[in-house]
Order: C-alpha cells, then sequence, then structure tokens
C-alpha cells in the first residue's frame, strides 16, 4: 500500500530538519508511541500501539532513518510485529521550502500482514492519513512549545 501527502509547516526547513531527527520529539509527536528507545545512531526501538476499531495491537519493532541529506530529504525504514501480524514501512521524506514555511513530502510504500490486513487497503489507507495528520499536528504543537512561537 502507498500512502503519500505533503504537510506544510510554519518554521524554516532547518527547524523542521532538526526536529524531525530528534529522537524526543519523533517519540512525543507519534501516535500510539508506548516506547521510543535509541539502539544505536538513527536507529531505535519501539512499541507503538495501533487500534482500528475493535482490532487493536501493539507492535514491537525497530525504526533506522537512512539516506540522509540535510536538511532537504531522508527515508526511514521499520519494521514491527504483534499479536495482530507484521509491518513494513519504507518512507521517503522531502523538506521543501515555500518562502518562511517548511513543506514535507512523504511518500511511504507500507506492507501489512494478519488481522489488520484483513481490513483492506482502503481502511487501512484511511486510518494510515489520520495518523499522519496527527503527527503532524503533534509535531507543529511540539516545535510551538518548545519554542514558545505563536506561529499559526
Amino acid at each position: 500500500m502507498i500512502i503519500s501527502g505533503k504537510q506544510e509547516l510554519p518554521f524554516d526547513r532547518a527547524r523542521v530538519w532538526d526536529y524531525l531527527n530528534d529522537p524526543d520529539v519523533l517519540r512525543i509527536c507519534t501516535p500510539g508511541c508506548e516506547s521510543f528507545r535509541p539502539m544505536e545512531t538513527d536507529t531505535y526501538e519501539a512499541a507503538i500501539r495501533v487500534g482500528i476499531g475493535p482490532v487493536s495491537g501493539v507492535y514491537q519493532g525497530k525504526m533506522a532513518i537512512v539516506d540522509k541529506n540535510p536538511p532537504e530529504s531522508y527515508s526511514i525504514v521499520a519494521s514491527g510485529q504483534s499479536a495482530l501480524g507484521s509491518l513494513d514501512l519504507r518512507c521517503d521524506i522531502r523538506l521543501g521550502e515555500n518562502q518562511n514555511d517548511t513543506v514535507v513530502v512523504y511518500q511511504a510504500d507500507v506492507t501489512v500482514s494478519g488481522m489488520l490486513a484483513g481490513l483492506g487497503q482502503r481502511v487501512l489507507g484511511g486510518v494510515a492519513k489520520i495518523l499522519v495528520s496527527q503527527f503532524f499536528g503533534n509535531l507543529k504543537k511540539e516545535i510551538q512549545r518548545r519554542e514558545g512561537s505563536g506561529a499559526a
């Protein structure tokens, strides 16, 4: 399943890059994140709760930030297992500029197996878009909180 889109954030690209590479910010902003532990540079062990209606579980796995090209792009590679099945992800992220704002363009290739896969791509795609929107909303609030910014 391919999930793609873009989000515009009212902050300069260098700041957004720094926050998107901060493990504490990633932990705080990721919906359902129960734990996020650095293993080595740019590699993390995580537990993330995913739920769609009555189907809910905690995915345990690893995530790595790879192919860094500061402050323009990087990719996230992740895999996880739960009682619901498995999840594999590669997400390519590009940061562009629009005046003083940052435009984050993403494209993720996600493979899901098990009970969640049984829900169908249409349902999963909708839920994925909601989670991405929550992540970027959380990111915007976290940057504003940390910088005491009133940026809208």
